[in-house]
C-alpha cells in the first residue's frame, strides 16, 4: 500500500476511475477504464455487495445513489470506492475496521 502515492494511484492501479478521453477543449469521460487489475478490481467489487449489507453507512449511500437515479452497477462501484478508501486508510493507519453510520 505504501508504494502508492496517494488513493488517487491506488484506485487507478486497481481500475475503479472513469475513461477519459481529451481532445482540444473537450474532455470525454466514459465507463470504467479498461487498464485494471482484473481480480482485484473483481473481489472488491463482490466485497462491496456483501459491505453494503453489513455497514450501516455503506448502506446508506448506495440507497443514496439509487434514489439518484443511478443504476445498481455503478452505485455498487461508487460503495467500491468509498469501501476501498477506507480500506487504504485502515491500512497505513494501522487501525482495525469500524463500521458506522456517516454524518
Amino acid at each position: 500500500m505504501r508504494r502508492f502515492p496517494n488513493f488517487y494511484h491506488l484506485n487507478s492501479f486497481i481500475g475503479l476511475m472513469p475513461m477519459e478521453h481529451s481532445f482540444g477543449e473537450k474532455q470525454l469521460r466514459s465507463n470504467l477504464t479498461v487498464r485494471k487489475h482484473r481480480q482485484l478490481r473483481s473481489h472488491l467489487i463482490e466485497c462491496a455487495w456483501a459491505a453494503k449489507r453489513n455497514d450501516p453507512a455503506l448502506a446508506l449511500y448506495y440507497i443514496e445513489q439509487i434514489k439518484r437515479g443511478i443504476n445498481r452497477k455503478k452505485a455498487i462501484v461508487k460503495v467500491t470506492r468509498k469501501l476501498l478508501s477506507r480500506i487504504w486508510f485502515i491500512w497505513l493507519m494501522e487501525q482495525p475496521y469500524q463500521t458506522s453510520i456517516a454524518k
